[in-house]
């Protein structure tokens, strides 16, 4: 074995190719990180109440170039609720909902009062990204026929937006 690992690191070829190797790893770790704009995080509880729809101020930001690509917007909570609730988001201002995609939390009541929900969006530029800073934000409400004037608690959330390398 030492006679090996001492032949690893003498050979050339086999040097190079650890050192190569390396290098990859290390230049492709910090690729995986998300600028601060990009993510909020909240371990406080809130109660959104009313029917949809309208902007809970929650809200993350994505630069992009000057051909926007799609971006990827992701929300986990914990969420309590009694009634048909609609969850969506809104793009630089726009309507809720207008990136399309899930958009309903069922009205069931974990054990412990929240359940653990999350959405997936994807959002391309046909649905307004513009070149430059984009806001993403959180919208929603009540389902105005199947719960009016209903209310949700939010416990601890995370919402994220990532754009293609």
């Amino acid at each position: 074995m030492k006679k090996y690992l001492r032949n690893l690191f003498t050979h050339t070829l086999s040097a190079k190719t650890a050192g190569t190797a390396m290098l990859a790893i290390a230049l492709a770790a910090p690729s995986f990180a998300v600028p601060p704009k990009q993510l909020l995080r909240h371990d406080d509880t809130r109660t959104i109440t009313g029917n949809c729809c309208f902007g809970w101020g929650e809200a993350v930001a994505v630069t992009l170039g000057a051909t926007p690509v799609p971006v990827v917007v992701d929300w986990s909570a914990d969420f309590a609720n009694a009634g048909r609730f609609l969850v969506s988001i809104s793009v630089n201002g726009g309507p809720c909902g207008a990136a399309g995609g899930p958009g309903q939390v069922p009205d069931f009541l974990a054990p412990n009062g929240y359940n653990n929900i999350n959405f997936h969006w994807i959002v391309f530029p046909t649905d307004g990204l513009l070149p430059g800073a984009n806001i993403i934000e959180l919208c929603g409400g009540a389902h105005p026929q199947f719960n009016s004037g209903g209310s949700a608690s939010l416990g601890f959330r995370n919402l994220i937006v990532r754009k293609g390398n």
